[in-house]
């Protein structure tokens, strides 16, 4: 599911009309400084299951945020969590993101 915010696409979902495999661990994923260690610890876990990782990241509005500084801080974070399991997909355990 996409959500538009103020005509730009922000938020994604990777496995939109994919086949899920038989097991999978969703890695919550807010902190950029645990990032790293959080999705190696999962992806090892998931290539003993023969699996794969979500690593989710969940935005939130602040009340006093305008829908602008949302979509930008959004942004910002989708690209550094792409960064990073960019790097992971060449190995043997699919990562997929959803934010």
């Amino acid at each position: 599911m996409a959500l538009d915010v103020l005509g730009s696409l922000v938020f994604k979902d990777e496995l939109a009309g994919n086949s899920p495999t038989a097991y999978r661990i969703l890695a919550p994923v807010a902190n950029p400084a645990t990032l790293d260690a959080l999705l190696d610890l999962a992806s090892a876990v998931a290539r003993r299951k023969k699996g794969e990782v979500i690593a989710l990241h969940v935005v939130s509005q602040l009340e006093r945020a305008s829908p602008e500084e949302v979509r930008r801080s959004a942004e910002g974070r989708r690209t550094l969590l792409e960064e990073v399991v960019s790097a992971r997909r060449e190995r043997s355990v699919p990562v997929h993101t959803m934010t």
